[in-house]
Protein backbone atom coordinates (compact mmCIF):
# COMPACT_ATOMS: atom_id res chain seq x y z
CA UNK A 1 0.00 0.00 0.00
CA UNK A 2 2.57 2.13 -0.26
CA UNK A 3 3.53 3.19 3.37
CA UNK A 4 7.02 2.96 5.11
CA UNK A 5 7.07 0.70 7.97
CA UNK A 6 8.00 3.34 10.42
CA UNK A 7 4.37 5.38 9.27
CA UNK A 8 2.35 2.10 10.17
CA UNK A 9 3.97 0.22 13.01
CA UNK A 10 1.80 0.37 16.50
CA UNK A 11 -1.43 2.25 14.18
CA UNK A 12 -4.55 0.34 14.43
CA UNK A 13 -4.80 -1.53 10.62
CA UNK A 14 -8.47 -0.22 10.73
CA UNK A 15 -7.59 3.30 10.20
CA UNK A 16 -6.50 2.20 6.54
CA UNK A 17 -9.75 0.90 5.65
CA UNK A 18 -12.62 2.55 3.82
CA UNK A 19 -15.41 3.50 6.24
CA UNK A 20 -17.90 1.59 4.17
CA UNK A 21 -16.08 -1.45 4.57
CA UNK A 22 -14.93 -1.08 8.34
CA UNK A 23 -17.83 -3.10 9.90
CA UNK A 24 -17.64 -5.64 7.80
CA UNK A 25 -14.28 -6.13 8.22
CA UNK A 26 -14.61 -5.38 12.05
CA UNK A 27 -16.89 -8.72 12.18
CA UNK A 28 -14.56 -10.49 10.08
CA UNK A 29 -11.71 -10.38 12.43
CA UNK A 30 -13.63 -11.08 15.35
CA UNK A 31 -15.14 -14.01 13.96
CA UNK A 32 -11.50 -14.99 13.26
CA UNK A 33 -10.31 -13.90 16.85
CA UNK A 34 -12.97 -16.37 18.23
CA UNK A 35 -12.05 -19.78 17.13
CA UNK A 36 -8.15 -20.85 17.05
CA UNK A 37 -6.60 -21.83 13.72
CA UNK A 38 -10.07 -20.23 12.01
CA UNK A 39 -9.63 -18.65 8.91
CA UNK A 40 -11.43 -16.18 7.06
CA UNK A 41 -11.39 -14.23 3.39
CA UNK A 42 -12.47 -11.36 1.87
CA UNK A 43 -12.25 -8.45 -0.11
CA UNK A 44 -12.59 -4.31 0.96
CA UNK A 45 -11.05 -1.18 -0.24
CA UNK A 46 -7.81 0.09 1.92
CA UNK A 47 -6.13 3.76 1.43
CA UNK A 48 -2.81 3.85 -0.36
CA UNK A 49 -0.04 6.26 0.58
CA UNK A 50 -0.81 8.05 -2.26
CA UNK A 51 -4.56 8.79 -1.74
CA UNK A 52 -6.21 6.35 -3.84
CA UNK A 53 -8.36 3.44 -2.47
CA UNK A 54 -7.45 0.01 -3.88
CA UNK A 55 -9.04 -3.47 -3.18
CA UNK A 56 -7.57 -5.99 -1.10
CA UNK A 57 -7.65 -9.47 -0.94
CA UNK A 58 -7.37 -10.68 2.29
CA UNK A 59 -6.75 -14.31 4.16
CA UNK A 60 -6.80 -13.87 7.96
CA UNK A 61 -5.69 -16.84 9.92
CA UNK A 62 -6.01 -17.39 13.80
CA UNK A 63 -2.45 -18.10 15.11
CA UNK A 64 -2.91 -16.79 18.74
CA UNK A 65 -1.97 -20.29 20.20
CA UNK A 66 1.15 -20.99 18.14
CA UNK A 67 3.79 -20.04 19.83
CA UNK A 68 6.20 -19.20 17.63
CA UNK A 69 3.25 -16.72 16.29
CA UNK A 70 1.31 -15.76 18.81
CA UNK A 71 -1.13 -13.40 16.80
CA UNK A 72 -3.34 -13.03 14.11
CA UNK A 73 -1.55 -13.43 10.85
CA UNK A 74 -3.16 -11.73 7.45
CA UNK A 75 -1.75 -12.28 4.51
CA UNK A 76 -3.09 -9.70 1.08
CA UNK A 77 -2.81 -8.14 -2.22
CA UNK A 78 -3.73 -5.53 -4.23
CA UNK A 79 -6.70 -6.91 -6.87
CA UNK A 80 -7.62 -3.12 -7.62
CA UNK A 81 -7.01 -3.80 -11.59
CA UNK A 82 -8.90 -7.21 -11.49
CA UNK A 83 -12.43 -4.83 -9.38
CA UNK A 84 -11.90 -2.81 -12.41
CA UNK A 85 -11.65 -4.77 -15.19
CA UNK A 86 -14.91 -6.85 -13.91
CA UNK A 87 -16.37 -3.18 -13.18
CA UNK A 88 -15.29 -2.79 -17.16
CA UNK A 89 -17.14 -6.33 -18.49
CA UNK A 90 -20.22 -5.89 -15.98
CA UNK A 91 -20.83 -2.68 -17.72
CA UNK A 92 -19.91 -3.20 -21.22
CA UNK A 93 -22.01 -6.50 -20.54
CA UNK A 94 -25.53 -4.02 -20.14
CA UNK A 95 -24.71 -1.06 -22.20
CA UNK A 96 -24.36 0.35 -25.54
CA UNK A 97 -21.20 0.82 -26.34
CA UNK A 98 -21.03 4.27 -28.14
CA UNK A 99 -23.64 5.56 -26.05
CA UNK A 100 -23.07 4.77 -23.05
CA UNK A 101 -26.75 4.25 -22.94
CA UNK A 102 -28.43 0.93 -21.52
CA UNK A 103 -28.48 -1.94 -23.94
CA UNK A 104 -31.75 -3.86 -24.77
CA UNK A 105 -31.21 -6.53 -22.31
CA UNK A 106 -30.71 -4.16 -19.07
CA UNK A 107 -33.67 -1.95 -19.76
CA UNK A 108 -35.99 -5.55 -20.17
CA UNK A 109 -34.55 -6.29 -16.81
CA UNK A 110 -35.37 -3.50 -15.38
CA UNK A 111 -38.87 -3.06 -17.07
CA UNK A 112 -39.58 -6.67 -15.84
CA UNK A 113 -38.56 -5.38 -12.39
CA UNK A 114 -41.59 -2.62 -12.78
CA UNK A 115 -43.94 -4.80 -13.91
CA UNK A 116 -43.54 -6.68 -11.05
CA UNK A 117 -43.50 -3.78 -8.51
CA UNK A 118 -46.61 -2.34 -10.40
CA UNK A 119 -48.59 -5.64 -9.98
CA UNK A 120 -47.99 -5.35 -5.90
CA UNK A 121 -48.94 -1.54 -5.88
CA UNK A 122 -50.81 -0.64 -8.89
CA UNK A 123 -48.70 1.95 -9.95
CA UNK A 124 -48.38 3.02 -13.74
CA UNK A 125 -45.27 2.40 -16.00
CA UNK A 126 -44.18 4.67 -18.97
CA UNK A 127 -42.19 3.17 -21.68
CA UNK A 128 -41.32 5.96 -24.73
CA UNK A 129 -40.16 4.60 -28.10
CA UNK A 130 -37.98 6.89 -29.81
CA UNK A 131 -37.03 6.65 -33.52
CA UNK A 132 -34.88 8.81 -35.77
CA UNK A 133 -36.74 9.50 -38.97
CA UNK A 134 -34.76 9.22 -41.82
CA UNK A 135 -31.55 8.62 -39.83
CA UNK A 136 -29.88 6.09 -42.66
CA UNK A 137 -29.66 9.48 -44.78
CA UNK A 138 -27.30 10.87 -42.61
CA UNK A 139 -24.81 7.62 -42.70
CA UNK A 140 -25.33 7.64 -46.58
CA UNK A 141 -24.61 11.46 -47.40
CA UNK A 142 -21.95 12.44 -44.56
CA UNK A 143 -20.52 9.08 -43.14
CA UNK A 144 -21.18 6.48 -40.42
CA UNK A 145 -18.53 8.76 -38.64
CA UNK A 146 -21.19 11.15 -38.29
CA UNK A 147 -23.79 9.37 -37.66
CA UNK A 148 -22.19 7.88 -34.76
CA UNK A 149 -22.12 11.73 -33.60
CA UNK A 150 -25.43 12.58 -34.03
CA UNK A 151 -26.24 9.36 -31.78
CA UNK A 152 -23.99 10.22 -29.25
CA UNK A 153 -26.03 14.02 -28.84
CA UNK A 154 -29.21 12.16 -29.07
CA UNK A 155 -28.12 10.32 -25.86
CA UNK A 156 -27.18 12.96 -24.33
CA UNK A 157 -30.48 14.94 -25.06
CA UNK A 158 -31.99 12.28 -23.97
CA UNK A 159 -30.54 11.98 -20.31
CA UNK A 160 -31.36 15.96 -20.30
CA UNK A 161 -35.04 15.62 -20.87
CA UNK A 162 -35.31 12.68 -18.01
CA UNK A 163 -34.77 11.79 -14.57
CA UNK A 164 -31.94 10.49 -13.16
CA UNK A 165 -33.82 7.33 -12.13
CA UNK A 166 -35.62 6.87 -15.70
CA UNK A 167 -34.11 4.08 -17.68
CA UNK A 168 -32.89 5.09 -21.36
CA UNK A 169 -31.98 2.36 -23.69
CA UNK A 170 -30.69 1.80 -27.22
CA UNK A 171 -32.37 -0.95 -28.57
CA UNK A 172 -30.60 -1.22 -31.91
CA UNK A 173 -29.52 1.50 -34.63
CA UNK A 174 -31.52 4.82 -34.01
CA UNK A 175 -34.26 3.67 -31.71
CA UNK A 176 -34.46 4.43 -28.11
CA UNK A 177 -36.72 3.10 -25.18
CA UNK A 178 -36.99 4.92 -22.22
CA UNK A 179 -38.90 3.58 -19.12
CA UNK A 180 -40.11 6.40 -16.96
CA UNK A 181 -39.80 5.22 -13.13
CA UNK A 182 -42.61 5.69 -11.34
CA UNK A 183 -44.79 8.37 -13.38
CA UNK A 184 -47.22 9.81 -10.59
CA UNK A 185 -50.15 9.87 -12.51
CA UNK A 186 -51.47 8.61 -16.47
CA UNK A 187 -51.18 12.67 -17.31
CA UNK A 188 -47.32 12.67 -16.24
CA UNK A 189 -46.54 9.76 -19.31
CA UNK A 190 -47.48 12.67 -22.14
CA UNK A 191 -45.49 15.65 -20.19
CA UNK A 192 -42.42 13.51 -20.39
CA UNK A 193 -43.00 12.57 -24.07
CA UNK A 194 -43.63 16.30 -24.98
CA UNK A 195 -40.18 16.97 -23.03
CA UNK A 196 -38.49 14.79 -24.79
CA UNK A 197 -40.08 15.78 -28.02
CA UNK A 198 -38.85 19.64 -27.18
CA UNK A 199 -34.87 18.60 -26.10
CA UNK A 200 -34.91 18.08 -30.03
CA UNK A 201 -36.69 21.22 -31.36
Amino acid sequence: LGYKVETRTGKSAFENIHPEDRAWVDQLITDVVRTPGAQVSGEFRASHADASWRWIDAVAKNLLDDPAVGGIVVNYRDVTTRKSLEDELRHQAFHDSLTGLANRALFADRLEHALSRTRRARHSVAVLFVDLDDFKNVNDSLGHGKGDHLLVAVAERLRGALRAGDTIARMGGDECAVHVEDPAEASAHGEVAQRVRGSFQ
